[in-house]
């Protein structure tokens, strides 16, 4: 997964970074609403995490242009403020995700469920064909409470229901 980092506090550039190691195979940064749309076209990352408040322009107007232009972007608003009115603003400019700087953790686990569905669309593999040697763990069978919950949700996803 690639992402781009716009926040103009280099510490918190470099906390973020820090948090999405190991998830991330190339991370971007940049400092400003007006870079976040240049850089998003060079390097067309899978997830932009993308500050409020900012000198030049601010996260949602550069979160409405990044996305009059790419519709596909993925852009997840990482914000010291909670407000109701600003989180509508966000949705409205095409954000998809919405996390206070006071739960900096939930950027982790977003794009960590993200990417898992990503890459591997959610769906369990396939099961063996006649003849072919099948594992225990490859059967049908449930072996967790976790498999058995969200079977129904995979099957959703993968276009078997």
């Amino acid at each position: 997964m690639n992402l781009l980092i716009v926040e103009d506090n280099e510490q918190m550039r470099r906390m973020i970074v820090k948090l999405v190691r190991g998830l991330a195979a190339h991370t971007y940064e940049c400092s400003d609403g007006v870079e976040a749309l240049a850089a998003y076209t060079m390097h067309r990352p899978d997830w932009v995490l993308m500050d409020v408040k900012m000198k030049e322009m601010d996260g949602i107007s550069a979160t409405r242009q990044i996305k009059a232009s790419y519709p596909q972007a993925n852009i997840m608003i990482v914000t010291d403020y909670d407000d109701a009115d600003l989180r509508e603003a966000a949705q409205k400019a095409g954000a998809s995700e919405y996390v206070t700087k006071e739960n900096l953790l939930d950027v982790r686990r977003i794009l960590g469920s993200k990417a898992e569905l990503r890459n591997n669309r959610g769906c369990p593999r396939p099961l063996s064909r006649q003849g072919d040697e099948q594992s225990t763990e490859d059967k049908e069978t449930p072996d967790s409470v976790e498999t058995a919950i969200a079977a129904p949700r995979l099957k959703r996803v993968c276009g078997e229901a």
